[in-house]
């Protein structure tokens, strides 16, 4: 698995996880446009966005990833 797909996999079960039909889209894509630090946690999941990069940790299954804010931004376009 390249690093692109094990990070587009990793995005992919935090939105599955933690966002879902929340309506907080929009709300997560905005707060990592603007690179302020910010958090977002739940049961299974929690993001970082922290200067020019996003980080995702899954406690569930123990993955992490750290990628660019454009990365994150371009994967989020993807959906």
């Amino acid at each position: 698995m390249t690093k692109a797909t094990r990070h587009a996999q990793i995005v992919d079960d935090f939105l599955e996880a933690e966002i879902g039909d929340s309506g907080l889209l929009d709300e997560l894509a905005e707060h990592v446009r603007t690179g302020e630090t910010w958090q977002l946690g739940g049961d299974s999941c929690h993001l970082t966005v922290h200067g020019q990069h996003v980080t995702i940790e899954n406690d569930f299954n123990d993955e992490s990833a750290t990628m660019s804010r454009d990365e994150f931004l371009g994967i989020l376009g993807e959906r």
